[in-house]
C-alpha cells in the first residue's frame, strides 16, 4: 500500500528506521490481500454461499503475517519494535479513541519515541468495505484528532494515509472494483 505521511505541527523528527521499515512492509499488501479475497470469494461461490463483501480481514491477516515474520512484537495490526509503535487501522471508528489512548500511554509509560498511526483514506475504505466505509476509522479522522491535540498533548506522532498501490490481476480487479462496489 502507498503511505502518505502527515506529521503533527509540533513534531518534525524524521521517520525512525523502524517506521521506514513498517512502511516498506506494506508494499504489495493490497495485491496479496485482494488475491486472498478473490480466492475466498471463488471458494464460497463454488459452494453455493455468498462471498465476503469486505477486504479488511484479508488486509489485517497479511499485515499481521508480514510484521510478525519481520521481528515485530504485537498482533491485530498493532506492533512495536524497539522504541517505535505502529498501528494500522481498518477497524471501526469507535476504536480511534482507544488507539489514541494507547499511543499516549505508550509514549508516556512505554518508552516509545515514535508513534505511527496509519489508516485508509475514506475513498480507499469505500473499496475495502463498501457497506461500512463511513463507520471505519479513516486517515481523515485520525488527522483531525491529531490536530485537536495541539497545545494539550504533543506526542511524537505521525499519521499516514493508506491507499492502494499495487496493480491487480484482471480477474481480481474485476471482483474488487466491479459489481460489489456498484451494488451499493
Amino acid at each position: 500500500m502507498k503511505v502518505s505521511i502527515q506529521k503533527a505541527t509540533w513534531y518534525q523528527e524524521q521517520l525512525s528506521p523502524e517506521s521506514v521499515k513498517a512502511i516498506e512492509l506494506l508494499s504489495g499488501v493490497w495485491r496479496e490481500a485482494c488475491s486472498h479475497f478473490a480466492l475466498a470469494t471463488a471458494s464460497k461461490l463454488a459452494n453455493g454461499k455468498k462471498g465476503p463483501m469486505g477486504i479488511q480481514q484479508f488486509l489485517n491477516d497479511v499485515i499481521d503475517e508480514r510484521f510478525l515474520s519481520s521481528g515485530w512484537e504485537g498482533k491485530n495490526a498493532k506492533f512495536r519494535k524497539n522504541d517505535t509503535w505502529v498501528s494500522i487501522s481498518f477497524r471501526h471508528q469507535m476504536s480511534l479513541g482507544s488507539d489514541l489512548y494507547n499511543a499516549l500511554w505508550l509514549w508516556k509509560r512505554g518508552n516509545i519515541k515514535q508513534i505511527l498511526l496509519l489508516a485508509g483514506t475514506l475513498d480507499f475504505l469505500r473499496v475495502v468495505t463498501p457497506l461500512d466505509a463511513t463507520s471505519l476509522a479513516s486517515f481523515e479522522r485520525f488527522a483531525a484528532a491529531m490536530s485537536q491535540m495541539t497545545g494539550a498533548f504533543e506526542p511524537p506522532m505521525i499519521v499516514g494515509a493508506l491507499e492502494p498501490d499495487s496493480r491487480l490481476d484482471k480477474n481480481v480487479a474485476e471482483l474488487v472494483f466491479g459489481k460489489r462496489l456498484k451494488s451499493n
